[in-house]
């Protein structure tokens, strides 16, 4: 699912997942496929940062960033019919404006009550979000040459 999302990031460009620096210049010598055309991955993009906005992925927004995101919730099955057990999740891809990170968040089988990808998998995300902007220093969006976003 990561790698999709990482796809739709990346112009519709195949991204092979990597850990390391030196792994990554490795795999980035390969060329890669293309699964959707630049205008179909920015228009999806589009859809999932509206969900950030003001949808079911609104708890993980950060004033200041652009982030695109897809909250999921589905039933288990067992022997052909469903469960009453779920597995919750989100997918974000930030910054919306020029995407280099994907993080994906996968609950199985929470065990709060109303469980689902907004109320489970969203907040997890959020912290992850939040620690990268700090880790990875990421600029918030600039409007008319001034910071839109208050200060950590």
């Amino acid at each position: 699912m990561l790698q999709l999302h990482a796809a739709l990031a990346n112009g519709g460009y195949e991204v092979t997942p990597h850990v390391t620096s030196t792994f990554k210049e490795r795999v980035n010598k390969n060329p890669k496929k293309q699964f959707f055309s630049h205008e179909v991955s920015k228009t999806v993009l589009e859809w999932m940062e509206s969900v950030v906005d003001k949808g079911s992925g609104s708890g993980v927004k950060i004033e200041g960033y652009r982030i695109a995101g897809k909250t999921g919730t589905s039933q288990k099955a067992l022997n052909g019919s469903y469960t009453s057990k779920k597995v919750c999740s989100f997918v974000a891809t930030l910054p919306v404006n020029d995407p280099k990170y994907a993080v994906l968040v996968v609950v199985d089988e929470p065990s709060k009550s109303y469980a689902y990808g907004s109320t489970v998998a969203v907040p997890v995300a959020k912290e992850i979000i939040e620690s990268l902007i700090v880790i990875e220093k990421i600029p918030p969006k600039i409007k008319d040459h001034g910071m839109i976003v208050k200060k950590p």
